[in-house]
């Protein structure tokens, strides 16, 4: 397992300042199982999003396991530790919190699993959550103009966060209406959405929450 560097002195800094929740989640889809005798490691559910400034960060992951082991991985790092559940011929319950701190940037989150015993391992109705507090600007996310309009992405109009949602074809409200919101690609930008609750929808069918708070 790879080593994990946090720099403590952030955290103090971090939580002097008030901070704009985000809650992004997704969920599993069917169930997913590792033959008895198998050593890999799988992924159960990830989401993916950019923050553009560090933020502390909480995580949170639930479901059903049998024989397994799950834990979060951050940008293909493991974070410690793991939590064995379910020794069992039927799936328990889990629950796994995790508090954290992010650098801006890009970042993907995963629920990862692993065998545990001799018999298969098995998961399913999981959830993964990551509620992001940014630090309070005073405002909106700023929008600015590109620095150099013969850059290969000038379409991307907003320097804040946005959220990764891969084949993302349209984002809906509570109330199932679409709404008009800035896609680059697989990237929903957030600049563009006002407070509340929506769905981005994939084109298998598939979906990511987002919940954004003023």
């Amino acid at each position: 397992m790879k080593k994990v560097l946090m720099i403590l002195s952030l955290f103090g800094a971090l939580t002097t300042i008030t901070a704009a929740p985000l809650l992004v989640e997704a969920y599993q889809k069917g169930t997913i199982t590792i033959p008895a005798g198998e050593t890999d490691t799988v992924t159960i559910v990830k989401i993916s999003f950019s923050v553009d400034t560090a933020c502390y960060v909480q995580f949170s992951a639930g479901g059903f396991t049998a024989h397994a082991f799950t834990w979060f991985a951050l940008d293909g790092v493991d974070l410690p530790p793991q939590t064995r559940m379910g020794h069992n011929t039927v799936p328990q319950g889990f629950s796994l919190p995790y508090a954290y701190i992010l650098n801006a940037g890009s970042h993907t989150l995963e629920l990862t699993m692993t065998i545990w015993g001799s018999y298969a391992a098995i998961c399913e109705k999981a959830y993964l959550q990551a509620l992001i507090f940014m630090p309070d600007s005073g405002g909106a996310i700023n929008e600015q103009p590109t620095a150099d309009a013969n850059v290969s992405n000038a379409s991307v109009l907003s320097t804040g966060p946005y959220v990764r949602v891969p084949g993302c074809i349209k984002v809906r409200d509570v109330s199932g209406r679409n709404v008009d919101c800035q896609i680059d690609g697989d990237k929903v930008m957030l600049s563009t959405l006002s407070a509340g609750t929506y769905f981005a929808e994939t084109k298998t069918g598939t979906g990511v929450k987002i919940v954004k708070v003023n």
